[in-house]
């Protein structure tokens, strides 16, 4: 797997409060990690959440996929990477979550729509975010 130059990598330590009595990460807080790249990958690009509001839309996640490879425990650091894969007509972003030895926890993806401040979703990127976007994929 190649991971593009705009790829952000964000260092996770994993809590205990993420984890059952065993000390073994909850699946659904997989996402968790997965967001926090993502909000620092947008953050790259100037369409972090409040970029977008003041250009007058909003998006939204109309789809996620996940696999789990290896679990996760209570006091791991982990890499978690997220890079853009996509962008028409909505845009994806793809993970890969590594614990302290490389090894692959998991990987995703996720596709985001965009719609207008009121909620009509928009058949294309509007060209504030395509030009935004890395062309590095």
């Amino acid at each position: 797997m190649t991971i593009p130059r705009h790829a952000v990598t964000v260092p996770i330590s994993i809590p205990y409060h993420d984890c059952d009595p065993l000390g073994v990460v909850w699946h659904g807080r997989y996402f968790k990690y997965f967001e926090l790249a993502r909000t620092e990958l947008m953050r790259s690009i100037q369409l972090d959440v409040g970029d977008v509001r003041k250009m007058g839309y909003a998006m939204y996640l109309v789809d996620s996929h996940c696999r789990w490879m290896k679990a996760l425990r209570y006091g791991d650091e982990v890499l978690c990477t997220a890079w853009f894969t996509g962008k028409e007509p909505h845009f994806r972003i793809a993970f890969d979550l590594r614990n302290q030895d490389g090894i692959r926890c998991s990987r995703a993806t996720m596709i985001f729509a965009i719609t207008t401040g009121g909620g009509r979703l928009l058949s294309e990127l509007p060209p504030e975010f395509r030009e935004k976007l890395p062309h590095d994929r």
